[in-house]
């Protein structure tokens, strides 16, 4: 997982916004297509994104992806189906969470112990300053996980 807070000159096109800034859910992606086989580094990423890093465009970018992924789509947040993606696809499942205005986007990489407990749900956190491990850890502070976001090893 990239932590974007490492990348506080890498700016993404459309809004002029930073990785540092508002690269969540652009690091959660990258850290799945990398999954996948991609290569990219954050900037090679970014470069590759063109106008669509900044107000990430999900479903665009697999076009950067190095040809690694598919889009599957945008889905109500449901414990099931964050299983299915990281069970049976064998795949990380982005999660994008809410507290207050606030947003924030990570990756499920691991479901241990009860699928019916968020604290058995294992992410790689793009903001590095916090030391969550699980979405049950953001929960426990406020955070509500709102949908997934799925894409599959082409």
């Amino acid at each position: 997982m990239f932590n974007q807070l490492d990348y506080p000159t890498v700016m993404m096109q459309d809004r002029n916004k930073s990785v540092a800034e508002e690269g969540c859910g652009f690091c959660s992606a990258l850290s799945t297509f990398r999954y996948f086989g991609a290569t990219y580094t954050v900037p090679e990423f970014n470069t590759a994104l063109g106008t669509h890093a900044d107000l990430f465009d999900w479903a665009w970018a697999p076009n950067a992806s190095q040809g690694t992924a598919t889009w599957d789509g945008q889905y109500v947040y449901d414990r099931a189906s964050v299983v299915v993606g990281v069970y049976y696809h064998s795949e990380p499942v982005i999660v994008y969470l809410t507290k207050g205005s606030s947003t924030h986007f990570v990756a499920v990489y691991k479901v241990w112990g009860k699928w019916t407990d968020d604290n058995s749900f294992y992410i790689r956190d793009p903001w590095g300053d916090r030391n969550y491990q699980t979405i049950g850890q953001y929960v426990s502070n406020g955070w509500t996980p709102q949908s997934i976001f799925i894409y599959h090893r082409r």
